[in-house]
């Protein structure tokens, strides 16, 4: 079959406001830089961000017209983001899935609260380029939150810049990135409904499980976890040679199911414990870490679960994510070091 050419990429250049506390006056992370704006730059940078027309029509007596969230960051640090793409859509999507979460999972470990980002702008990167609708993953909706305005030494700038540059290269820091800072985003996007607290907390969960089952492996006891589960999955076989009516064999199926479901989350917080060692995480935040682990055991993420009340679910939110960000800290210093 003949081969299609390839379309050439495009340099585009995304360009919008970041809000976090104690950010310098300039960052570099390769592809991802963050600039102090003054002045009438500043002032034409924003000019530049659209509002979205009401679009009707005789022809559609029913729609929907918006954008994901309309709550602006506003700030003097603005973020640019440099990506090669075919169009801006995927430039748009290079840059909020590749580029964006190492960078803000990274300044969330080291700043005191949340990292906010309200893209702004998508266009070949010239003088003038076109403007985009407004697209903006990772600002909040309905709530209103202000930044402390402090000072980074040079030296910590280059030490964060390291850290991103290094949690870039790594598959676990990206993974974990991702997750983190999709959880920051949905704790300031979706209110207090139970699915979406649960949500949120999910991805602060996954954060630290990406991190706990890289550094916490150990041979000699993924050896003992696979020991039991051989001695669980021959039992079944055993049970299940033996015949019976349908409902015992399922019956047998489920206990066992059950069985190896709680052998992998007991060995998950045993991962999560020595995580904890060898990131010198504290010990405060991996008791904290182990018991989130149990929340999600028996309560979090389970459909069985709808009697669990929001105020439970709503409680843990400061405490997983500063577990989240605490982890996630000590993995990219650990693999920058």
């Amino acid at each position: 079959m003949r081969q299609l050419p390839q379309l050439p990429l495009r340099p585009y250049i995304l360009w919008g406001y970041i809000a976090a506390d104690a950010l310098p006056d300039r960052l570099d992370f390769g592809r991802v830089q963050i600039v102090r704006e003054a002045g009438e730059r500043l002032a034409r940078l924003s000019k530049a961000r659209p509002s979205l027309p009401i679009i009707s029509s005789p022809d559609m007596p029913i729609f929907a017209s918006g954008s994901p969230a309309d709550l602006s960051v506003r700030s003097d640090r603005i973020i640019w983001i440099r990506v090669d793409a075919l169009n801006e859509n995927e430039a748009y999507s290079k840059a909020v899935e590749h580029y964006l979460p190492p960078v803000l999972a990274t300044l969330a470990g080291r700043t005191n609260g949340p990292v906010l980002v309200d893209l702004v702008r998508v266009s070949i990167e010239d003088k003038d380029g076109n403007i985009a609708p407004a697209m903006s993953p990772f600002s909040p909706s309905a709530s209103f939150r202000g930044f402390s305005v402090l000072s980074m030494s040079r030296a910590d700038c280059r030490i964060l810049e390291r850290q991103a540059l290094a949690a870039a290269r790594d598959q676990v820091a990206r993974n974990a990135a991702r997750e983190l800072s999709e959880a920051i985003r949905l704790r300031y996007l979706t209110g207090g409904a139970a699915s979406n607290l649960q949500t949120t907390l999910l991805h602060y969960f996954f954060t630290i499980e990406h991190i706990a089952r890289e550094v916490g492996y150990s041979e000699e006891k993924d050896s003992a976890v696979e020991e039991k589960q051989r001695v669980i999955v021959d039992t079944l076989k055993e049970s299940l040679n033996k015949g019976g009516k349908t409902a015992q064999l399922a019956k047998r199926l489920r206990r066992s199911s059950q069985e190896l479901d709680l052998l992998e989350r007991r060995f998950l917080s045993a991962q999560i414990k020595e995580a904890g060692i060898m990131l010198d995480v504290e010990q405060s935040v991996v008791d904290r870490a182990i018991s989130f682990a149990k929340l999600r055991n028996s309560r979090l993420g389970h459909a069985t679960r709808s009697d669990v009340p929001n105020e439970e679910f709503q409680s843990w939110l400061e405490d997983a994510e500063l577990t989240a960000r605490s982890f996630y800290a000590a993995y990219v210093r650990h693999i920058a070091a």
